[in-house]
Formats: structure tokens, sequence, C-alpha cells
């Protein structure tokens, strides 16, 4: 069984959209199948597994985009925010290319890619699977399968929504709206088998496409690399920990952070502390409190690390917006006590969690701020939900699941 992957990501490059595909390739690679896996040129030597041959093609990724990677020092970023004139002609530059460029930031990828297929047309596959983000990658599938027809089963899976993503565009919507959406009609078409992380993005492009090829291929996580099973118990500082990004007018920290700063003033009255720190780029947002610590980005290791170190984790979902982000899964692989923030209604999986003692607790602008202090206070008497609970409420999530769901769509 020969498999082709294209995706832009694979770890060190482009966190969750890397390690999810590079994870369910393991353990294809695993289950015998032989994966070739074309990728973006990362400027620094990777670690791949047996059975997975990594192909590289087009310009290197810039160095500030690779995990672990330290981008330099205040200096030399302060100098680049001033200069003057040059700076102002650099960033009108930017805005120019930004309301041109199609189908996103990526679109020169797809030429090394058309390159790398015209150089080994010879090569025969089995199937053919592309990721988006980026879009580009689903164009070389629609060329690929144009030209190979039958003979690939062809999965084109989404990471994150394109022509229904309204509030983060991966291109102009004012210019290539319906591009977008004949484009993207058209792959739907062509496209043996197509697939999503939730059930939300399904009904958000089914508004506008007929979607008979659409599936659930939920966010990967692997169990073993955080599951806990205790929890740090007697300290008088609880700390709660959020792990990712945040984006305005989708995930924001101002009503989280004001619920939760009443809680800590009820723990002050009884002598504990509760602090917050945070983990992930703000994306232009500006976030004070004195119960928060930033530590800005960190890498995916650094973030499993603190995910399994902290007290109590800290979710806050998403606002006009269908994706759900990896992290869901993955703290509640962990098994520790999450605190959700959410809008209309929490997510599915919280609402289940919620019913096991002491696992989730879900609270929005309106919670007492009493009953979540009830919550966090219950910490020293929390008994971990044991791993095999986990591993069975989390089974549909499972690196091992996935990779045989995907085999029996692709090899069937």
């Amino acid at each position: 069984m020969k498999l082709l992957v294209v995706n832009y990501y694979y770890p060190q490059v482009g966190t969750s959209h890397g390690y999810r595909w590079g994870e369910l390739c393991n353990e294809l690679a695993k289950n015998g199948v032989e994966v070739d896996y074309l990728t973006s040129r990362c400027p620094f030597e990777r670690v791949t597994v047996e059975g997975i041959n990594l192909i590289e093609v087009g310009p290197k990724v810039r160095s500030s985009f690779v995990e672990g990677h330290k981008v330099g020092n205040g200096v030399k970023q302060g100098l680049k925010k001033n200069l003057g004139i040059l700076g102002l002609i650099n960033k009108r530059l930017k805005m120019l290319y930004r309301f041109f460029y199609w189908p996103d930031g990526l679109w020169f990828w797809f030429f090394p890619l058309i390159s790398w297929y015209i150089l080994n047309r010879g090569r025969e596959y089995d199937a053919v699977i592309t990721y988006s983000p980026t879009m580009v990658s689903h164009l070389f599938g629609l060329v690929f399968k144009i030209n190979r027809g039958e003979r690939i089963h062809w999965l084109a899976d989404y990471g994150d929504p394109f022509s229904i993503s309204y509030n983060m565009q991966p291109n102009n919507f004012r210019l290539y709206k319906r591009l977008n959406e004949k484009i993207e009609c058209y792959i739907f078409d062509k496209a043996d088998s197509v697939s999503f992380t939730n059930e939300e993005t399904v009904s958000g492009y089914k508004k506008i496409h007929c979607l008979p090829k659409a599936m659930i291929l939920n966010h990967a996580v692997n169990i073993d690399d955080y599951y806990v099973g205790k929890n740090h118990k007697g300290k008088k500082i609880l700390r709660i920990a959020y792990v990712g990004g945040l984006h305005e007018g989708i995930r924001e920290p101002y009503e989280p952070l004001r619920v939760l700063e009443a809680v800590a003033g009820i723990f002050d009255m009884h002598n504990k502390k509760l602090k917050v720190d945070m983990y992930g780029p703000l994306n232009g947002l500006e976030v004070g409190s004195e119960i928060l610590t930033h530590h800005g980005k960190v890498s995916k290791c650094a973030a499993v690390d603190v995910v399994r170190g902290n007290n109590i984790l800290l979710n806050i979902e998403n606002k006009n917006c269908v994706m759900s982000p990896s992290k869901i899964v993955e703290y509640l692989a962990t098994g520790k006590p999450i605190i959700n923030y959410y809008y209309e209604e929490p997510h599915e999986l919280f609402s289940k969690a919620a019913e096991y003692d002491g696992w989730v607790f879900n609270f929005n602008s309106d919670t007492n701020p009493e009953n979540l202090y009830r919550f966090i206070n219950k910490l020293d008497s929390f008994v971990a939900v044991t791993k095999s609970d986990v591993s069975t409420f989390l089974q549909d999530y499972e690196n091992s699941y996935l990779a045989k769901k995907i085999m029996r769509i692709i090899f069937r």
C-alpha cells in the first residue's frame, strides 16, 4: 500500500497542523503503509520514522517559523519597528500584497509541487491525502486526481475551513469569495472523500455546498503522551494554565479573566492565591491582569509539559467560528481538572466530561464565581479520572483508531 501525503506542515513546522498528520502517518507506517510525505523545506534537519519518506520542496521555511527556534532579542525586533519611512512603506506593501494574493499566504508553494509532480510522474500511488491549510495542497490534489483518474483514491482533509472562514479569511473575500466557493465546490466534486474535524464545519459548508462525501476525521491524540493521573496538592498557590493562541473576535480572554479575578478574590479571603499562566501568541491583543502571567509562544513539546504539569487547565472556546482547536482533546487526555469558558453552549465533549465528578466545569460570563471557586477548591480531594476512562471517552480520537479508519477509507 503506497500513500502520498501532501501537507505544507510537518514537525517541527506548523505545530498542531504538522503534528496531526505527522502522528497519523507514524501510525499508518506501523500498519504497513509506505508513506511519501510531501512538505515544505525546513532549514534544520528533521527526524522521521521508519516507513515515512519525507520529501521537501520549495523555498526554506523561515527559521522563526520553526518550532523551538528563538527569534533573537528585543533590540533587533525594536529596530525593525522604528525604521521610519521605510517601515511605513514596507507596511503598505504588505497590505497591498495581502489584498491580492490567492488562495492564501502560501500560494507560492503550488509551483514547487507541480514541478515535483512533473519530474515524478512515473511514481505510482494507491491513494493521495491532501491537507488544508494551505489550500494549495488541495489544488495540487486536484491536478493529481485529474491526471491519475480512478487509479487512486483522493482524500481532501481540512484542519481549518476555507471558503466559509469569514472571521479568519485566508484571502480577500471582497475579491475572491465567489472564486473560493467555485474552486472548493470543484474540489468536493473531484475528491473521493472529504473530511473535517467537527460537525459544525460540515453544517457550515452544507449551507453553500452539496457535500455527499463529507465525513468527520476527528482531532488526533496519543493519550500516553498526555495522561498524568495525579495532581499537585496542598499548595497555597493554585496555578491555572491556558495553552494556545488568542484571536480578536474569536478567542478573547477578557471575560474569562474577569470571572477568574473574582474567584481569585475569594481565594484571597481564605489565604490562598490563584494565578493564571498563559502560553501562546496574543496576535495583537492587549491582555493584562494582576493574576495573569503571559509566557509567550512555546514549542509543542513544551506545551505538553505545561498541560501535564499544572493544577488546572483553562480552555476558552471559539465564538463566531466553526473550527475547534485540537487542544480540546489534548486537555481531556490528561485526565486533569478543566475549567471551560463557553459562549452559547459548551463543546459537546466538555458537556459530556462535566458528568464525571471533578473533571470539567463549564462557565460563562453569568457564572457565579462562588460555584467556580468550589470546583477549584476541591482540587485537594480530586481523584483523577482513570486512564481507562479517558481512553474509553476519547477512543474515537486516538491516533491508532483514526489511522485504521483512514486505511479503511482510502484502500477499500
